[in-house]
Protein backbone atom coordinates (compact mmCIF):
# COMPACT_ATOMS: atom_id res chain seq x y z
CA UNK A 1 0.00 0.00 0.00
CA UNK A 2 1.35 3.67 0.40
CA UNK A 3 4.91 3.83 1.36
CA UNK A 4 5.65 4.22 5.07
CA UNK A 5 7.33 7.58 4.33
CA UNK A 6 4.74 9.36 3.33
CA UNK A 7 3.68 9.70 7.02
CA UNK A 8 5.93 12.46 7.20
CA UNK A 9 5.96 16.24 5.10
CA UNK A 10 8.61 16.54 3.08
CA UNK A 11 8.54 20.31 3.73
CA UNK A 12 12.32 21.98 2.21
CA UNK A 13 15.41 21.23 0.83
CA UNK A 14 19.13 22.31 0.64
CA UNK A 15 20.56 22.23 -2.33
CA UNK A 16 23.88 21.08 -1.84
CA UNK A 17 25.46 19.19 0.43
CA UNK A 18 26.23 19.72 4.10
CA UNK A 19 28.05 17.73 6.26
CA UNK A 20 27.34 14.23 4.60
CA UNK A 21 29.45 12.06 6.76
CA UNK A 22 30.32 9.24 5.68
CA UNK A 23 33.18 7.32 7.86
CA UNK A 24 33.05 4.26 10.22
CA UNK A 25 31.40 6.34 13.16
CA UNK A 26 34.37 8.16 13.77
CA UNK A 27 34.37 11.83 13.75
CA UNK A 28 35.93 12.56 10.27
CA UNK A 29 33.59 11.96 7.45
CA UNK A 30 35.30 10.14 4.26
CA UNK A 31 36.98 12.17 1.84
CA UNK A 32 33.69 12.40 -0.65
CA UNK A 33 30.65 10.66 0.39
CA UNK A 34 28.74 13.52 1.71
CA UNK A 35 2.45 6.81 -8.42
CA UNK A 36 -19.32 7.20 -14.48
CA UNK A 37 -17.47 5.46 -15.65
CA UNK A 38 -16.22 6.66 -19.35
CA UNK A 39 -14.80 4.43 -17.26
CA UNK A 40 -17.38 1.85 -16.76
CA UNK A 41 -15.33 -0.04 -19.29
CA UNK A 42 -12.59 0.21 -17.61
CA UNK A 43 -13.42 0.84 -13.85
CA UNK A 44 -16.21 -2.07 -13.63
CA UNK A 45 -16.09 -5.55 -13.06
CA UNK A 46 -16.91 -7.88 -15.77
CA UNK A 47 -20.62 -8.74 -16.50
CA UNK A 48 -22.01 -11.38 -14.09
CA UNK A 49 -24.67 -13.82 -15.49
CA UNK A 50 -28.21 -13.31 -15.97
CA UNK A 51 -28.76 -15.34 -13.14
CA UNK A 52 -26.42 -13.36 -10.71
CA UNK A 53 -28.04 -11.29 -8.78
CA UNK A 54 -26.90 -7.53 -9.11
CA UNK A 55 -23.84 -6.05 -6.92
CA UNK A 56 -25.04 -3.26 -3.92
CA UNK A 57 -22.79 -0.47 -4.83
CA UNK A 58 -19.43 -0.38 -3.28
CA UNK A 59 -19.74 2.21 0.05
CA UNK A 60 -17.19 4.43 -0.52
CA UNK A 61 -14.42 4.70 2.41
CA UNK A 62 -13.07 8.05 1.33
CA UNK A 63 -13.92 11.46 0.14
CA UNK A 64 -13.30 12.59 -3.21
CA UNK A 65 -11.14 15.84 -3.24
CA UNK A 66 -9.30 18.47 -4.93
CA UNK A 67 -5.49 18.81 -4.98
CA UNK A 68 -4.51 22.54 -3.75
CA UNK A 69 -2.42 24.66 -6.28
CA UNK A 70 1.15 24.83 -5.92
CA UNK A 71 2.36 27.95 -2.98
CA UNK A 72 4.32 31.05 -4.48
CA UNK A 73 7.73 30.09 -3.93
CA UNK A 74 8.43 33.74 -2.87
CA UNK A 75 5.32 34.54 -0.77
CA UNK A 76 7.42 34.46 2.76
CA UNK A 77 7.22 37.02 5.73
CA UNK A 78 10.31 38.17 5.87
CA UNK A 79 11.10 38.98 9.45
CA UNK A 80 9.72 35.38 10.63
CA UNK A 81 12.34 33.79 8.12
CA UNK A 82 15.49 36.01 9.43
CA UNK A 83 14.29 34.89 12.98
CA UNK A 84 14.08 31.51 11.99
CA UNK A 85 17.08 31.43 9.80
CA UNK A 86 19.39 32.76 12.89
CA UNK A 87 17.77 29.76 14.90
CA UNK A 88 18.12 27.05 12.54
CA UNK A 89 21.74 28.18 11.99
CA UNK A 90 22.40 28.18 16.07
CA UNK A 91 20.64 24.81 16.00
CA UNK A 92 22.67 23.43 13.00
CA UNK A 93 26.42 24.92 14.32
CA UNK A 94 25.46 22.63 17.90
CA UNK A 95 24.67 19.78 16.44
CA UNK A 96 27.64 19.94 14.52
CA UNK A 97 30.01 20.62 17.26
CA UNK A 98 28.00 17.97 19.56
CA UNK A 99 28.72 15.36 16.81
CA UNK A 100 32.78 16.15 16.29
CA UNK A 101 32.69 15.31 20.18
CA UNK A 102 31.02 12.42 20.12
CA UNK A 103 28.42 13.55 21.88
CA UNK A 104 25.63 11.99 19.56
CA UNK A 105 22.06 12.52 21.89
CA UNK A 106 23.16 16.20 22.49
CA UNK A 107 23.67 16.28 18.09
CA UNK A 108 20.56 14.71 17.28
CA UNK A 109 18.67 16.67 19.31
CA UNK A 110 20.10 20.24 17.79
CA UNK A 111 19.67 18.61 14.50
CA UNK A 112 15.74 17.89 15.42
CA UNK A 113 15.62 21.19 16.58
CA UNK A 114 16.65 22.81 12.77
CA UNK A 115 14.50 20.41 11.12
CA UNK A 116 11.61 21.73 13.00
CA UNK A 117 12.62 25.20 11.47
CA UNK A 118 13.77 24.55 8.21
CA UNK A 119 13.13 20.58 6.64
CA UNK A 120 16.23 20.45 4.64
CA UNK A 121 17.59 16.70 2.70
CA UNK A 122 21.87 17.65 3.83
CA UNK A 123 20.45 18.62 7.73
CA UNK A 124 17.91 15.52 7.64
CA UNK A 125 21.37 13.35 6.61
CA UNK A 126 23.38 15.13 9.52
CA UNK A 127 20.86 14.29 11.78
CA UNK A 128 20.30 10.56 10.04
CA UNK A 129 24.32 9.69 10.44
CA UNK A 130 24.20 11.02 14.27
CA UNK A 131 21.68 8.66 14.85
CA UNK A 132 23.93 5.90 13.20
CA UNK A 133 26.39 6.46 14.89
CA UNK A 134 24.22 6.56 18.41
CA UNK A 135 23.36 2.68 16.92
CA UNK A 136 19.36 3.85 16.23
CA UNK A 137 19.87 1.72 12.79
CA UNK A 138 15.91 2.15 12.73
CA UNK A 139 16.01 5.50 12.91
CA UNK A 140 18.86 6.41 10.57
CA UNK A 141 17.03 4.23 8.03
CA UNK A 142 13.92 6.41 8.02
CA UNK A 143 15.35 9.62 8.24
CA UNK A 144 18.10 9.42 5.27
CA UNK A 145 15.55 7.54 2.97
CA UNK A 146 13.51 10.69 3.54
CA UNK A 147 16.67 12.94 2.49
CA UNK A 148 17.58 10.79 -0.59
CA UNK A 149 13.52 11.82 -1.18
CA UNK A 150 14.22 15.46 -0.57
CA UNK A 151 17.51 15.58 -2.68
CA UNK A 152 17.70 17.28 -6.18
CA UNK A 153 21.36 17.37 -6.81
CA UNK A 154 23.78 14.27 -7.39
CA UNK A 155 26.65 14.50 -5.08
CA UNK A 156 23.69 15.00 -2.58
CA UNK A 157 21.85 12.11 -3.52
CA UNK A 158 25.55 10.25 -3.96
CA UNK A 159 26.61 10.77 -0.43
CA UNK A 160 23.10 10.06 0.98
CA UNK A 161 22.90 6.87 -0.68
CA UNK A 162 26.53 5.86 0.84
CA UNK A 163 25.22 6.43 4.07
CA UNK A 164 21.94 4.52 4.31
CA UNK A 165 24.10 1.70 2.53
CA UNK A 166 26.38 2.13 5.68
CA UNK A 167 23.34 1.63 7.66
CA UNK A 168 21.71 -1.25 5.52
CA UNK A 169 25.25 -3.10 6.21
CA UNK A 170 25.20 -2.96 9.77
CA UNK A 171 22.08 -4.15 9.53
CA UNK A 172 23.31 -7.17 8.11
CA UNK A 173 21.79 -6.42 4.79
CA UNK A 174 24.49 -6.74 2.58
CA UNK A 175 22.58 -6.77 -0.49
CA UNK A 176 21.17 -3.94 -0.19
CA UNK A 177 23.52 -2.39 0.72
CA UNK A 178 25.44 -3.32 -2.72
CA UNK A 179 22.41 -2.06 -4.65
CA UNK A 180 22.94 1.92 -2.75
CA UNK A 181 26.52 1.59 -3.29
CA UNK A 182 26.18 1.12 -7.03
CA UNK A 183 23.67 4.00 -6.80
CA UNK A 184 25.48 6.18 -5.11
CA UNK A 185 28.59 5.26 -7.32
CA UNK A 186 25.67 6.26 -10.73
CA UNK A 187 24.86 9.60 -8.95
CA UNK A 188 28.67 10.60 -8.24
CA UNK A 189 31.50 8.58 -8.52
CA UNK A 190 33.77 7.62 -5.72
CA UNK A 191 36.33 5.94 -4.39
CA UNK A 192 35.72 5.14 -0.92
CA UNK A 193 32.52 4.45 -2.05
CA UNK A 194 33.79 2.08 -4.60
CA UNK A 195 36.39 0.72 -2.50
CA UNK A 196 33.29 -0.68 0.12
CA UNK A 197 31.31 -1.69 -2.72
CA UNK A 198 34.54 -4.14 -3.77
CA UNK A 199 35.09 -5.16 -0.85
CA UNK A 200 31.04 -6.32 -0.19
CA UNK A 201 30.97 -8.08 -3.67
CA UNK A 202 34.43 -9.59 -2.92
CA UNK A 203 32.52 -11.44 0.03
CA UNK A 204 29.69 -12.58 -2.10
CA UNK A 205 26.93 -9.69 -1.67
CA UNK A 206 25.12 -9.07 -5.02
CA UNK A 207 22.51 -5.97 -5.91
CA UNK A 208 19.32 -6.59 -5.10
CA UNK A 209 16.89 -6.68 -8.27
CA UNK A 210 15.38 -3.54 -8.95
CA UNK A 211 11.91 -2.88 -7.14
CA UNK A 212 9.76 -3.50 -9.52
CA UNK A 213 7.23 -5.48 -8.08
CA UNK A 214 3.42 -5.11 -9.11
CA UNK A 215 0.93 -5.06 -6.51
CA UNK A 216 -1.66 -7.75 -7.07
CA UNK A 217 -5.27 -7.70 -6.34
CA UNK A 218 -6.82 -11.22 -6.87
CA UNK A 219 -10.56 -11.04 -7.91
CA UNK A 220 -12.42 -8.54 -10.58
CA UNK A 221 -11.55 -4.85 -10.95
CA UNK A 222 -14.04 -3.35 -8.42
CA UNK A 223 -16.12 0.00 -9.76
CA UNK A 224 -13.34 1.77 -7.77
CA UNK A 225 -10.06 1.47 -7.87
CA UNK A 226 -8.57 4.30 -5.93
CA UNK A 227 -11.82 3.65 -2.51
CA UNK A 228 -10.33 -0.09 -2.94
CA UNK A 229 -6.81 0.84 -3.12
CA UNK A 230 -6.17 3.45 -0.61
CA UNK A 231 -6.52 2.48 2.80
CA UNK A 232 -8.73 5.13 5.16
CA UNK A 233 -6.69 5.46 7.85
CA UNK A 234 -3.11 5.81 7.19
CA UNK A 235 -0.64 6.07 10.38
CA UNK A 236 -3.38 8.23 12.27
CA UNK A 237 -3.35 10.38 8.57
CA UNK A 238 -6.77 11.21 6.47
CA UNK A 239 -6.00 9.88 3.40
CA UNK A 240 -9.00 10.59 0.88
CA UNK A 241 -8.99 9.96 -3.33
CA UNK A 242 -8.13 12.85 -6.03
CA UNK A 243 -10.59 14.72 -7.61
CA UNK A 244 -8.42 16.46 -10.15
CA UNK A 245 -8.26 14.20 -13.72
CA UNK A 246 -11.16 11.97 -12.32
CA UNK A 247 -14.70 10.67 -12.63
CA UNK A 248 -16.90 11.34 -10.32
CA UNK A 249 -16.25 7.56 -8.98
CA UNK A 250 -12.63 8.53 -8.81
CA UNK A 251 -11.69 6.70 -12.22
CA UNK A 252 -9.03 8.50 -14.31
CA UNK A 253 -9.60 10.27 -16.96
CA UNK A 254 -6.05 8.98 -18.17
CA UNK A 255 -7.28 5.27 -19.50
CA UNK A 256 -6.81 2.95 -22.06
CA UNK A 257 -9.26 -0.06 -23.23
CA UNK A 258 -8.31 -1.21 -26.69
CA UNK A 259 -7.63 -4.00 -28.08
CA UNK A 260 -8.18 -5.98 -24.68
CA UNK A 261 -5.79 -3.67 -22.71
CA UNK A 262 -7.89 -2.10 -19.57
CA UNK A 263 -5.37 0.29 -17.65
CA UNK A 264 -5.92 3.84 -15.27
CA UNK A 265 -4.40 6.09 -13.44
CA UNK A 266 -5.93 7.25 -9.73
CA UNK A 267 -4.20 9.54 -6.60
CA UNK A 268 -4.48 8.92 -3.74
CA UNK A 269 -4.01 12.30 -1.33
CA UNK A 270 -3.00 12.44 2.22
CA UNK A 271 -5.20 15.67 3.59
CA UNK A 272 -2.60 16.92 6.24
CA UNK A 273 0.58 18.05 4.01
CA UNK A 274 -1.08 17.34 0.64
CA UNK A 275 1.13 14.80 -0.37
CA UNK A 276 -0.58 12.95 -3.34
CA UNK A 277 0.62 9.08 -4.22
CA UNK A 278 0.04 8.19 -8.03
CA UNK A 279 -0.66 4.80 -8.60
CA UNK A 280 -0.94 3.12 -12.57
CA UNK A 281 -3.16 0.12 -12.82
CA UNK A 282 -4.08 -2.68 -15.28
CA UNK A 283 -7.04 -4.62 -15.25
CA UNK A 284 -7.75 -7.96 -16.38
CA UNK A 285 -10.99 -10.52 -15.81
CA UNK A 286 -9.97 -11.70 -12.47
CA UNK A 287 -7.46 -9.95 -10.90
CA UNK A 288 -5.53 -6.34 -11.06
CA UNK A 289 -2.45 -4.92 -10.87
CA UNK A 290 -1.16 -1.63 -9.53
CA UNK A 291 2.17 0.14 -9.02
CA UNK A 292 2.55 3.64 -7.27
CA UNK A 293 4.75 5.63 -9.94
CA UNK A 294 4.83 8.94 -8.67
CA UNK A 295 5.21 11.17 -5.45
CA UNK A 296 3.95 14.94 -5.54
CA UNK A 297 4.34 17.45 -1.84
CA UNK A 298 2.48 20.68 -2.45
CA UNK A 299 4.07 21.55 0.63
CA UNK A 300 4.47 25.44 2.20
CA UNK A 301 5.99 28.64 0.09
CA UNK A 302 9.59 27.26 0.78
CA UNK A 303 9.34 23.95 -1.26
CA UNK A 304 6.30 21.90 -3.18
CA UNK A 305 6.37 18.90 -5.65
CA UNK A 306 4.02 18.49 -8.53
CA UNK A 307 3.19 15.92 -11.06
CA UNK A 308 1.25 16.82 -14.57
CA UNK A 309 -0.20 13.49 -15.93
CA UNK A 310 0.45 14.10 -19.85
CA UNK A 311 -0.10 10.57 -21.36
CA UNK A 312 -1.45 6.96 -21.25
CA UNK A 313 -1.61 4.95 -24.23
CA UNK A 314 -0.73 1.74 -26.33
CA UNK A 315 2.44 1.90 -28.51
CA UNK A 316 4.44 -0.90 -30.55
CA UNK A 317 7.57 0.23 -29.08
CA UNK A 318 8.66 -2.93 -29.34
CA UNK A 319 8.86 -4.70 -32.78
CA UNK A 320 6.78 -8.14 -32.68
CA UNK A 321 4.28 -9.48 -30.03
CA UNK A 322 1.73 -7.52 -27.63
CA UNK A 323 1.78 -3.33 -27.86
CA UNK A 324 3.58 -1.93 -24.62
CA UNK A 325 1.53 0.65 -22.31
CA UNK A 326 3.47 3.96 -22.29
CA UNK A 327 2.88 6.93 -19.70
CA UNK A 328 4.39 10.45 -19.83
CA UNK A 329 4.51 12.73 -16.79
CA UNK A 330 5.90 16.06 -15.68
CA UNK A 331 7.63 16.55 -12.85
CA UNK A 332 8.05 19.99 -11.03
CA UNK A 333 9.51 21.03 -7.90
CA UNK A 334 10.88 24.39 -6.28
CA UNK A 335 13.15 24.40 -3.24
CA UNK A 336 13.39 27.58 -1.58
CA UNK A 337 16.66 28.35 0.92
CA UNK A 338 16.72 31.50 2.93
CA UNK A 339 20.11 30.33 4.50
CA UNK A 340 21.80 30.87 1.07
CA UNK A 341 19.38 33.34 -0.11
CA UNK A 342 18.85 30.65 -3.10
CA UNK A 343 15.33 29.60 -5.25
CA UNK A 344 16.33 25.73 -6.53
CA UNK A 345 13.82 25.10 -10.04
CA UNK A 346 13.78 21.56 -11.85
CA UNK A 347 11.17 20.26 -14.37
CA UNK A 348 11.99 16.65 -15.84
CA UNK A 349 9.72 14.81 -18.39
CA UNK A 350 9.72 11.11 -18.04
CA UNK A 351 8.28 8.04 -20.06
CA UNK A 352 7.77 4.76 -18.80
CA UNK A 353 6.82 1.20 -20.84
CA UNK A 354 5.56 -1.39 -19.41
CA UNK A 355 5.27 -5.21 -21.11
CA UNK A 356 1.82 -6.72 -21.17
CA UNK A 357 2.96 -10.12 -22.69
CA UNK A 358 2.64 -11.96 -19.14
CA UNK A 359 -0.18 -11.65 -17.23
CA UNK A 360 1.41 -9.59 -14.51
CA UNK A 361 2.80 -6.36 -16.22
CA UNK A 362 6.34 -5.90 -16.17
CA UNK A 363 8.44 -2.52 -16.56
CA UNK A 364 10.76 -2.12 -19.85
CA UNK A 365 12.11 1.24 -18.73
CA UNK A 366 11.58 4.48 -17.17
CA UNK A 367 13.43 7.49 -19.29
CA UNK A 368 13.70 11.08 -18.12
CA UNK A 369 14.20 12.26 -21.11
CA UNK A 370 14.15 16.12 -20.42
CA UNK A 371 15.85 18.06 -17.48
CA UNK A 372 15.17 21.87 -16.71
CA UNK A 373 17.49 22.64 -13.85
CA UNK A 374 18.15 26.23 -12.72
CA UNK A 375 19.16 28.20 -9.53
CA UNK A 376 18.65 31.69 -8.42
CA UNK A 377 18.13 34.25 -5.65
CA UNK A 378 15.25 33.89 -3.33
CA UNK A 379 14.94 37.14 -2.02
CA UNK A 380 16.23 40.77 -3.42
CA UNK A 381 16.59 41.94 -0.16
CA UNK A 382 20.21 42.55 1.18
CA UNK A 383 19.55 41.47 4.86
CA UNK A 384 19.04 37.73 2.96
CA UNK A 385 22.55 37.97 1.03
CA UNK A 386 25.22 35.39 2.07
CA UNK A 387 27.76 33.85 0.44
CA UNK A 388 26.40 31.33 -2.43
CA UNK A 389 26.04 27.70 -1.61
CA UNK A 390 25.50 25.96 -4.37
CA UNK A 391 28.17 25.27 -7.17
CA UNK A 392 25.74 25.31 -9.98
CA UNK A 393 24.34 28.78 -8.52
CA UNK A 394 23.28 31.02 -11.77
CA UNK A 395 22.82 28.41 -14.27
CA UNK A 396 20.27 27.05 -16.03
CA UNK A 397 20.88 23.78 -17.98
CA UNK A 398 18.36 21.84 -19.98
CA UNK A 399 19.38 18.22 -21.02
CA UNK A 400 17.65 15.37 -22.99
CA UNK A 401 18.06 11.80 -24.81
CA UNK A 402 16.58 9.94 -27.58
CA UNK A 403 15.94 6.57 -27.47
CA UNK A 404 14.88 3.69 -29.87
CA UNK A 405 13.70 0.00 -29.38
CA UNK A 406 14.71 -3.00 -31.18
CA UNK A 407 13.05 -6.43 -30.22
CA UNK A 408 16.28 -7.10 -27.78
CA UNK A 409 17.71 -3.74 -27.77
CA UNK A 410 17.24 -0.25 -26.16
CA UNK A 411 19.10 2.48 -27.49
CA UNK A 412 19.59 5.68 -25.04
CA UNK A 413 21.38 8.50 -27.33
CA UNK A 414 22.30 11.67 -25.40
CA UNK A 415 22.13 15.23 -26.13
CA UNK A 416 24.64 17.18 -24.39
CA UNK A 417 24.62 15.68 -20.58
CA UNK A 418 22.34 13.07 -20.47
CA UNK A 419 19.42 12.84 -18.04
CA UNK A 420 19.13 8.84 -18.12
CA UNK A 421 21.16 6.13 -18.84
CA UNK A 422 23.06 6.41 -21.91
CA UNK A 423 24.28 3.55 -24.60
CA UNK A 424 22.83 0.82 -26.04
CA UNK A 425 21.67 -2.14 -23.39
CA UNK A 426 19.51 -5.83 -24.01
CA UNK A 427 15.76 -4.70 -22.97
CA UNK A 428 16.51 -6.92 -19.81
CA UNK A 429 19.61 -5.08 -18.38
CA UNK A 430 18.46 -1.68 -18.81
CA UNK A 431 19.61 -0.03 -15.25
CA UNK A 432 16.27 1.98 -14.60
CA UNK A 433 13.12 -0.43 -15.18
CA UNK A 434 11.31 1.23 -13.19
CA UNK A 435 10.61 4.38 -11.12
CA UNK A 436 11.16 4.72 -7.40
CA UNK A 437 10.04 8.30 -6.24
CA UNK A 438 11.93 8.34 -3.33
CA UNK A 439 14.91 7.92 -5.47
CA UNK A 440 16.46 4.72 -5.05
CA UNK A 441 15.67 3.17 -8.33
CA UNK A 442 15.15 6.33 -9.90
CA UNK A 443 16.49 7.35 -13.22
CA UNK A 444 20.14 8.96 -12.57
CA UNK A 445 21.30 11.83 -13.96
Amino acid sequence: MLRTLVNTSIVLLLPSLLVLTGCDKATAPDPEPTKQDTAEQIAKAPETKAATPAQKPEKLAHKVVAKPPPPDPKKVDKAQAERGKKEFTAHVKAGRTAAKAKDYPTAIKEFEAAIKIEEKAGTLGELGWAHYNSGNLDDAEKVLTKAIAMALEDRTKGALLYNLGRVEEDKGEKDKAVSLYQKSIAARPNKVVQARLDKLLAAGAHAEPDACTWQKFAGAPPTNLCQKFTPSDFGGLEVDCLKQDQEANGASKLLVDKDGVKATVFGSMIEEDYSTIYVLAVLRADAWYAYEFGFEDVGTGYRADSIELQTLELVDAIPGGKPELHIEWLFRSHQGDLEYNEMTFLSETYHGYVSLEQEAPQWIATIRSETDYSVEDYLDDDEFKSDKHSDEYGTKEKTAVEWKFTDSELTVTAKGKASAPAGTFKLADYPAKCHDFYGITSVQI
